[in-house]
């Protein structure tokens, strides 16, 4: 084997382990914003769920408030109901 042979052969190692090197780093960055996008989905599951807690302690307070009036509104109307009969 010649010397150009002896030296394309050992520039073609070195872009090799370039390239390899590269793809470890690729292969790592990779790994992490994987992560990172878990992460961010857990977050944005929980966010959504505490949103809904919200929502539907805001619908509960309503109801609340409703079936408080209707019940204000029925004692009112025996109250009238039980003056009227005796």
């Amino acid at each position: 084997m010649d010397n150009r042979a002896r030296i394309r052969i050992a520039d073609v190692q070195v872009q090799v382990s370039q390239n390899t090197e590269a793809l470890q780093g690729a292969q790592i960055e990779k790994s992490d914003l994987t992560r990172q996008i878990q992460t961010l989905e857990i977050e944005l599951a929980s966010q959504q769920s505490l949103e809904e807690l919200t929502q539907l302690r805001a619908n509960i307070q309503q109801q609340t408030q409703e079936y408080q009036a209707l019940l204000n509104i029925r004692v009112k109307l025996e109250a009238e109901i039980a003056m009227n009969y005796c």
